[in-house]
């Protein structure tokens, strides 16, 4: 007999959550023991109560907003498993989850960000005061009781039990991947001079001046550079060899056709949680360039799919960069092991299935479906799948 699985998904949709829950749907949708509720968090609905308060920020009233919508919907309905893709939902959520198996995945944690704001445009580290204790007792409290984690990285897995001592077993490394099969090359027009590509919002954060400047003083010439991102900074700028896209979207056509179009990926971050636009990259069969920042780090296999470079270190992101552009072999070579490595890890419909399979198997034992040491065997089985698999 089927079984059903009533699951709640609380998803926000900002930043790189965009294409991602919409990978991470169709693999809901094509789950025929799944009956999925979601729960959209998108912090921009205008009026009720929240207008009301005095003294908020544009931040903060979205966050209340996004609040009450959870509550009100959790209050009204009943889950077998709760599914959050940002830890502050879940913590907020709790005093609604009843009984319902709680899962997080994220790039993450509020330590970890507090230890980054300082590369976050407008953001402000909690520090250690007595608001900043309270608040990390209540991350700590919701964290160690939360069913199942399922961190981007294994920079963030250290983090979720060094900080918060949340038990090994309860985590899971998930690397957010991309639907593979929107991702294989086509034909495209390409320009005799090797291109460069950067995707990114935050142009600062994520090193692109570090890339234009080391273009300015010594890739002139020698290759084109071509940026994506919205960020004011760049975004009317007009030089040879420089070519700006501010208005692309996430999993859009013309998007694609500008990687397939490229020889090279370039995300030189001075900080970075996890950076899907570096698994992008490998999808579209790219060397990719990245520094060792947060969990982009665990992404390219140094020396084999492309570079990873001290954050913040022109020269060494300038010789990276140099060895592939003046290589073309280097570059065919490296894009080959590029494409076998986003299949073998970042493959979204394979890693969001396995992680389904782990929450369906939680909510078995929440009900008491199977025995302890079926559910040992179980949890041995998985575990060695993922590590031959995932990790």
């Amino acid at each position: 007999m089927t079984r059903t699985y009533r699951l709640g998904l609380v998803a926000q949709s900002v930043l790189g959550w965009t294409s991602m829950n919409e990978t991470l749907s169709s693999v809901l949708e094509s789950d025929s023991e799944l009956d999925v509720s979601w729960i959209p968090i998108t912090y921009g609905d205008e009026g009720g109560w929240v207008e009301l308060v005095p003294g908020l920020s544009a931040r903060h009233r979205g966050g209340l907003r996004a609040a009450a919508a959870v509550a009100r919907h959790l209050r009204r309905n009943r889950y077998d498993a709760l599914l959050f893709n940002a830890t502050w939902l879940a913590v907020m959520a709790a005093p609604w989850t009843g009984r319902a198996v709680t899962a997080i995945m994220a790039d993450l944690t509020p330590r970890q960000y507090d230890r980054e704001a300082g590369h976050f445009a407008g953001q402000v580290a909690d520090g250690f005061g007595p608001l900043a204790r309270s608040k990390h007792a209540l991350n700590r409290r919701v964290l160690r009781s939360t069913s199942l984690h399922f961190p981007a990285s294994e920079w963030m897995a250290r983090s979720l039990m060094d900080d918060y001592g949340v038990d090994p077993l309860n985590v899971h490394v998930l690397p957010f991947g991309v639907d593979l099969a929107l991702w294989h090359r086509e034909p495209v027009d390409k320009s005799p001079l090797p291109q460069v590509l950067f995707v990114g919002g935050d142009f600062q954060r994520k090193g692109g001046d570090l890339l234009l400047d080391w273009f300015r003083k010594r890739g002139r010439g020698r290759c084109e550079l071509t940026l994506v991102t919205a960020d004011a900074a760049v975004r009317n700028l007009r030089e040879p060899g420089v070519a700006v896209y501010s208005d692309l979207t996430p999993r859009s056509d013309q998007l694609r056709r500008l990687f397939w179009r490229s020889d090279v990926v370039c995300l030189p971050s001075r900080s970075e949680p996890y950076g899907i636009a570096a698994v992008e990259g490998l999808a579209a069969g790219l060397p990719v360039v990245t520094s060792d920042t947060g969990g982009l780090a665990e992404i390219v296999e140094h020396g084999t799919c492309g570079f990873c470079v001290p954050a913040g270190d022109e020269d060494s992101l300038g010789g990276a960069l140099e060895r592939l552009i003046e290589s073309r072999e280097l570059r065919l070579a490296m894009g080959i092991e590029a494409r076998r490595r986003a299949e073998a890890r970042f493959d979204a419909h394979a890693n969001f299935s396995w992680m389904i399979s782990l929450v369906k198997q939680r909510v078995d034992r929440l009900r008491g479906a199977e025995s302890p040491r079926a559910e040992a065997v179980h949890r041995l089985s998985v575990d060695n799948d993922r590590a031959g698999r995932v990790l």
